[in-house]
């Protein structure tokens, strides 16, 4: 290997990597939401690379925005308030659309309303399919109408500005050749309630591939990291040598289901093959019989579950095997039932009065209890308190005690 290395990779080879390295840590450090929006783009068709990213960028404070009809270009996109997703990003629209939106943009100024800009890309031969995605993805979400009215009226902006079009002809003159004046159309929107986060998600899923606003499993990540479950990246890079996960190692997760396939066996039973989604990767799993039986009715498209099961990795393949699956409802029931247990040391009173004290403060269903790490055993406060664990009262803890320090148990 040593003899290979000398002339396979040799020094003016190394030095372009370390040039290139450099460079690339230059502009992530001091440009680093410009850095992060092209490295984006160039894995616009890989969602796990890309949702990777995005990790990153949340991780550092920058937000990762919906399309924006006034904001956004081709590509990922910056301002003020974050990056935004690149008009390519959305399903039913072509290149040469978004270039007369940009085009149009640049000319004549920001759109105003969903009506100015049907009307303005009307020589752009803007169709249904297309504007209906631009919609359900969020690009007209600053106009001043929730994606519920947009959807309910666009077909019918659409219509009564086709209709004008083909009711006046260019230069046409009334009987003492004056200019006839353009009519004027309004539509009068009906005051309805947006539609509910989880299908305003799921509409951007459909459109853009992945969820923007938000995430369904957001709402969990506080019970995702005391429950200590893992990250489906983190499952992926299972070969890592000496690493967590290994095959038969057994995991937890919380995901959403993205795509789902039933097959009968040879026995004529029924499993299924999934592919389940977290915040950050994607990764098979595999639902055999017996268990497939038990818990059918639980999978479909989109539902929340959380999954534990063994890793099966099988050449360059990692996979779960799925032992025992919860929907919604039975994981905030298994939450609810646990202990909020935090780790101290006999000696440390002073710390244990301080939770014992924040904890009054926000009462709720789970039971209290510490672990006396130097005595090895658990014990309760004298008077039971029940917790509502959230992020308030979170936040508020961990000046109190490490997070390390801190876990939900049985």
């Amino acid at each position: 290997m040593s003899s290979f290395a000398s002339y396979a990779f040799n020094k003016s080879h190394a030095a372009a990597y370390a040039y290139l390295a450099y460079q690339t840590a230059f502009l992530k450090c001091h440009y680093f939401n410009e850095y992060m929006a092209a490295l984006m783009t160039s894995v616009l068709s890989n969602t796990s690379k890309l949702m990777e990213y995005i990790e990153e960028c949340e991780a550092n404070g920058v937000k990762i925005l919906k399309p924006d009809i006034n904001e956004s270009c081709e590509a990922f996109t910056i301002s003020e308030k974050g990056i935004h997703f690149g008009l390519l990003a959305i399903k039913n629209l072509g290149k040469a659309t978004i270039k007369n939106i940009i085009v149009e943009r640049e000319r004549n100024g920001k759109f105003i309303s969903l009506e100015s800009f049907c009307e303005r890309m009307t020589h752009a031969d803007i169709n249904k399919r297309s504007l209906e995605s631009l919609i359900k993805a969020g690009a007209f979400d600053g106009l001043g109408l929730n994606r519920r009215q947009m959807l309910d009226n666009f077909e019918i902006i659409l219509e009564s500005i086709h209709n004008q079009l083909r009711q006046q002809v260019e230069g046409q003159m009334d009987l003492f050749g004056n200019e006839v004046e353009k009519e004027k159309f309004s539509i009068r929107y009906e005051e309805v309630e947006e539609y509910p986060l989880k299908q305003l998600l799921r509409m951007e899923k459909d459109t853009i591939g992945m969820y923007v606003s938000g995430h369904p499993l957001s709402q969990y990540s506080l019970y995702s990291k005391l429950l200590r479950l893992d990250a489906i990246q983190d499952i992926i890079n299972a070969d890592i040598a000496g690493g967590k996960y290994k095959d038969n190692s057994l995991v937890s997760l919380l995901c959403t289901i993205v795509d789902m396939k039933t097959h009968i066996t040879k026995s004529g039973s029924r499993m299924c093959f999934m592919v389940i989604e977290d915040m950050v990767g994607s990764l098979d799993c595999v639902v055999f019989p017996n268990i497939y039986e038990m818990c059918k009715n639980k999978l479909e498209k989109d539902a929340v579950l959380y999954i534990s099961g063994k890793i099966s990795i099988k050449e360059d393949s990692v996979s779960i095997i799925a032992d025992i699956i919860f929907d919604e409802k039975e994981f905030i029931n298994m939450v609810s039932r646990k202990r909020l247990c935090i780790k101290a040391q006999s000696s440390e009173e002073s710390l244990i009065q301080n939770v014992i004290r924040l904890s009054k403060f926000h009462l709720g269903t789970n039971l209290l209890c510490l672990y006396l790490t130097d005595l090895k055993k658990y014990c309760s406060p004298k008077d039971k308190i029940l917790i509502d664990i959230n992020d308030n009262y979170y936040t508020k803890l961990i000046k109190i005690v490490k997070p390390e320090d801190i876990g939900l148990i049985n």
